[in-house]
This record gives C-alpha cells, structure tokens and sequence, in this order.
C-alpha cells in the first residue's frame, strides 16, 4: 500500500484547499502494510500526561505565539479518553458511536463509524466544512462520506469542531482552535488504540485526514505543524 497526500484546489468557501489522503491498495485495508510520513512524525511530536505549553520566543509579538506554526510544532497534545457517549445504530458493514473528548479543556463531540471485524482497521478523521453553526447537525452533509470510508473498512471519526454543537465554543483566531481539536484527536487516537471502548480494533500507525472545503484548511494546518525529516518528506513526492 502506498501513501499519497494530494491538495486540490476548490472554488468553496473563504477560498481553502479541500486536502484528501488517498491509498492503493487492492482488497482489504487491513490486509496491507501502510508507511505514513506523517504518523511516523507524530510518534516524536506528540507527549503523553500533562501538556506543555511554551512560552514565546522573541521573535514572536506575544498575541501572535499561540496562532503560529511553530507554536503547534511545539507544543504536546493528548491526555486523557474519546468517551462513548451513545450508540446511535449499525448495519451490516459498520457500528455509528456517539462520542466526545477533551481538547485543552474543552469538551468535543462527533460520530464514529467502527467497522464489524476484529481490525486493526486504519483510521480516517473527517472534518467538515464550514457551515453556520445555528443549523449545523452532527450527522451533516458529510455523513455519506463518512459511511463510504467505514463501509471500506476504515474507522472513521467525524468530530464537530469548536463551536459546532453540541461542541464548545472556545478560541479560535484563523481557525487554529480547529487544527488543535483535531491534533488532539490524533494524540488519543494514538494513545487509546487497542484498549477496550472506541478505538479497540483501531491501527494507530496508520492515520489519515479527509477535509471538504473548511476541514481541508484545517487538514493542511495540521500536516504543516508536524515536523518531517528530509527522508519521510522525500517518500510524499
């Protein structure tokens, strides 16, 4: 199986790139080994237990620090569980899950789609686009998507990102609140696979992203702050 980042341009909203991660493979995704450039730099990018927050370095104005790239580069994610709030339903192909975490004190909810089977089963994080938030649902205009990739055999999630109910509002300046919520998601995606509850049959080594229009900015904030040598960065070309 192969790994390809592609960024294609869209004519959407506030002008993003929708950014896809797609694979090659031929029969089941579980069947095949998988090397992401990205999950190998999360191994070192990502601390476990308490957060550390770093202070500003000279050369940033103080209100600018925490909106950088280099502070998401710097800081630690994770902590704590995705919780099973409800169990909304299954098929024949897939298990939807209710659930929420804490993303740096906030609470975020959203849907997950587990797939039937022991696994592990690599995992998709969907991120929907922008939408106002007064009409927003939790199963939105994404969902058929995300039932297409837990369909094939991927665990998807689908979190409501801040300020998306029943989620938290909190900060969120050029939508780096969003990127963090999702950088925390991949943490304890890391943190909990394999251990009974969500993310039991889940392959932490293999992580991928699926953003439309608003959720692909954000997908592409969240790849920038991951730090890649010269070697995983030659494998995206």
């Amino acid at each position: 199986m192969r790994f390809h980042e592609i960024y294609t341009p869209v004519n959407g909203a506030c002008g993003y790139f929708s950014v896809s991660l797609r694979w090659k493979y031929t029969g089941s995704p579980h069947n095949h080994s998988f090397h992401s450039p990205h999950t190998d730099a999360f191994a070192n990018f990502y601390g476990h237990g308490d957060r550390h927050i770093p202070a500003a370095p000279d050369a940033y104005p103080e209100p600018y620090w925490e909106y950088s790239i280099e502070y998401l580069r710097s800081r630690t994610y994770g902590g704590g569980k995705i919780e099973i709030a409800e169990t909304l339903g299954q098929n024949s192909a897939f298990t939807r899950h209710y659930f929420r975490y804490d993303s740096d004190g906030l609470s975020i909810y959203g849907f997950a789609n587990i797939p039937h089977g022991d696994g592990p089963f690599p995992v998709i994080i969907v991120l929907h686009g922008y939408i106002e938030p007064e009409i927003y649902q939790t199963l939105d205009y994404t969902t058929h998507y995300a039932d297409a990739l837990a369909s094939a055999g991927y665990l998807m999630l689908h979190p409501n990102l801040r300020g998306y109910p029943p989620s938290d509002e909190g900060d969120n300046l050029f939508r780096v609140g969003m990127a963090i919520d999702v950088l925390n998601l991949i943490a304890l995606v890391k943190e909990n696979s394999g251990q009974p509850d969500l993310l039991q049959t889940a392959d932490p080594t293999r992580i991928g992203l699926w953003g439309h229009s608003m959720g692909g900015g954000i997908s592409t904030r969240v790849l920038t702050s991951v730090r890649m040598s010269k070697q995983q960065c030659s494998t995206l070309r």
